[in-house]
C-alpha cells in the first residue's frame, strides 16, 4: 500500500474461495476477498465474482472485481462490475458492465 499511497498500515485481509470441478471438464470458480486497511483514511477494497470454464477453455467471468469504499464518510469511490468472456487463450471476446478501473491509473484513489 505504501508504495500507491505513501501511507504505512496494518491492513485485514479476508477471502473466501470455492471451486467445484464437474465430470464433463468444466468448473466453477467463486472468490471474495476483502482489504481493511487500518489507517481510514485508505479506502476498503472489495471484490467478488464467479469464473465459469467451459471444457473448451473459455472462460465467463461475472461480478465486481473492484469495489473502493470510503472509511470516511462510506462512499463508493470505485466500482467495477459485469461480466467479461475470455477464449481458450485468455483474450477477451466480449465485456459487459461498467468497468472504469479499466486502464486507470488507481493510485489517487487511495
Amino acid at each position: 500500500m505504501r508504495d500507491l499511497c505513501g501511507i504505512e498500515t496494518f491492513t485485514t485481509v479476508t477471502e473466501r474461495w470455492s471451486l467445484k470441478e464437474y465430470a464433463d471438464g468444466s468448473a466453477k470458480l467463486h472468490g471474495n476477498r476483502t482489504f481493511v486497511p487500518d489507517d481510514p483514511r485508505i479506502p476498503i477494497e472489495k471484490g467478488a465474482g464467479t469464473t465459469f470454464i467451459a471444457p473448451d477453455g473459455t472462460r465467463r467471468v461475472v461480478g465486481k472485481p473492484i469495489h473502493l469504499i470510503s472509511q470516511i464518510g462510506g462512499g463508493v469511490l470505485i466500482l467495477d462490475a459485469g461480466r467479461v468472456d475470455f477464449d481458450p487463450s485468455g483474450e477477451v471476446i466480449a465485456m459487459r458492465g461498467s468497468h472504469p478501473s479499466l486502464g486507470t491509473d488507481l493510485a489517487p484513489y487511495y
